[in-house]
């Protein structure tokens, strides 16, 4: 149980850093390089790291696929780039 929390505790404080400036690059279109995609990769990465541990918690199947399916849904909206706002239907 200490290890619980002492592994939450560690993601905690990967959160709490402060957020650096954004680069300035030449290709701007480029999401890769901009600081706001590697915070949600690091999002993403920590999303990850949780659902193994509830699966190491839960090892039956149906509760890894459950915990499989919806931690790839989540990880597929956060990295989502599609900009909603500038499209027009008509």
């Amino acid at each position: 149980m200490q290890l619980l929390f002492v592994m939450l505790k560690t993601l905690f404080e990967l959160y709490a850093k402060p957020v650096p400036a954004p680069k300035q690059t030449r290709q701007t279109e480029n999401h890769q390089a901009t600081t706001v995609y590697e915070q949600k990769k690091r999002i993403v990465k920590t999303v990850w790291i949780f659902a193994g541990l509830l699966m190491l918690f839960f090892p039956a199947v149906p509760v890894v696929m459950l915990i499989t399916l919806t931690t790839t849904f989540i990880s597929f909206v956060i990295l989502d780039e599609t900009d909603y706002d500038s499209e027009h239907h008509d």
